[in-house]
């Protein structure tokens, strides 16, 4: 007889591997690129103070500047290279399916949710 436990992480399995792919698609190459015109200005706005950071934001891109406040903590925490920039929206990419996959299996169930999971894990506009 196999333990409830066992039972649910067999069902589980397919959404870490999923996961798993989601994040060794996203990190792949992250470094390996120089960074692209709108990155190089994140990293050069994040290098900025933090007021003139938040009031160049507010005037300029005429957004909340959530992006660039965590991408501000980042490189004082990791560093400004290519991968460590990167890494953010990477992780935030993989975390995505992960919510995807749970909004999923509440509406329409855990075969839906897993085939939306990996949709979205291997799309290339999800990706690049």
């Amino acid at each position: 007889m196999t333990s409830p436990l066992v039972l649910r992480a067999r069902r589980l399995l397919p959404i870490f591997a999923i996961l798993a792919l989601a994040g060794g698609l996203r990190v792949r190459g992250l470094g390996s690129d120089s960074l692209w015109g709108d990155e190089g200005l994140t990293v050069q706005l994040a290098h900025m103070d933090l007021y003139n950071l938040v009031k160049f934001d507010t005037w300029w891109e005429q957004i909340r500047p959530v992006h660039h406040l965590v991408i501000w903590v980042w490189i004082r925490l990791f560093g400004d290279s290519e991968f460590s920039v990167r890494l953010p929206s990477a992780i935030a990419g993989v975390a995505s399916v992960g919510m995807l996959f749970v909004l999923m299996r509440r509406v329409m169930g855990w075969r839906a949710a897993t085939c939306a999971a990996l949709l979205l894990a291997v799309s290339p506009m999800h990706i690049a």
